[in-house]
């Protein structure tokens, strides 16, 4: 794997090295590009995103859900750690009675329904499968806090859509996912894998009252501004007539 990852970074340094400006989503990934593959100069670049698809619109009356739910978002590979959610979920306290609300399919589906099955919350996690984007939009609005487990996230953009629809949010500390994180402010971060600590983090944010948790969720939204698809749009507008561009604050 060594040989392979070197051989793959020295190809990647001789393509795109012919380019004029290399960009790529995140800080972390322009890090490695620079070190790996011996690109002097690669701009971090948010991929961009709508907000305003997520938010809430003008005299819109959303349902809330019956029982604190947890959302995932995402493909449902080992990579996702799903099954840490799952664990989490099982270990908060029973008067809460937390539900959690999984979007996506994927090969470890089936590992992850024996889970819950074993662990007794089949009254208390739903697989949703592939759903529309509009039925995705309503679950990221019902939800009460967002939880991205992934280890291998370059930018996770289903995070960036739940923190627009203003979604407190509990994120692995792995690859980007800190940069959408301040913790205390709009969510929380929690060591890879470690369930018991992200189970912590979801009590904390569900007990709090309805006002404290929307206060989270604003500061999530107002996060979400420096990966504006405008600005994104504009900087590589301005890249290709090559005018000075300006770093994204991430």
């Amino acid at each position: 794997k060594n040989i392979v990852a070197r051989n793959s970074w020295k190809d990647m340094g001789k393509v795109m090295g012919r380019a004029a400006m290399v960009t790529t989503p995140t800080p972390l990934a322009a890090k490695a590009m620079h070190e790996h593959a011996f690109l002097p100069d690669v701009l971090p670049l948010s991929n961009g995103i709508d907000a305003s698809v997520y938010e809430l619109q003008p005299g819109e009356q959303i349902t809330p859900h019956e029982h604190p739910t947890v959302l995932f978002v995402g493909r449902l590979a080992e990579e996702k750690h799903v099954d840490v959610l799952i664990d989490a979920v099982a270990k908060t306290p029973e008067h809460l009675r937390v539900h959690a609300e999984i979007i996506g399919g994927g090969e470890v589906k089936a590992a992850l329904q024996e889970q819950v099955k074993r662990l007794g919350l089949q009254d208390r996690v739903v697989f949703r499968g592939l759903v529309s984007d509009e039925e995705l939009r309503l679950a990221y609005l019902r939800a009460d806090v967002f939880v991205m487990p992934g280890t291998a996230e370059l930018q996770s953009l289903v995070t960036l859509e739940a923190m627009s629809a203003s979604t407190p949010v509990a994120l692995a500390d792995a690859m980007a996912l800190p940069h959408l994180v301040e913790p205390g402010r709009n969510g929380y971060l929690f060591t890879p894998g470690n369930s018991d600590q992200l189970s912590e983090q979801l009590t904390s944010i569900l007990e709090l009252t309805t006002e404290e948790r929307a206060k989270m969720g604003a500061e999530s939204r107002s996060l979400v501004d420096r990966h504006s698809l405008e600005a994104t749009l504009s900087t590589f507008e301005d890249l290709y007539y090559g005018r000075p561009v300006q770093q994204q604050a991430f």
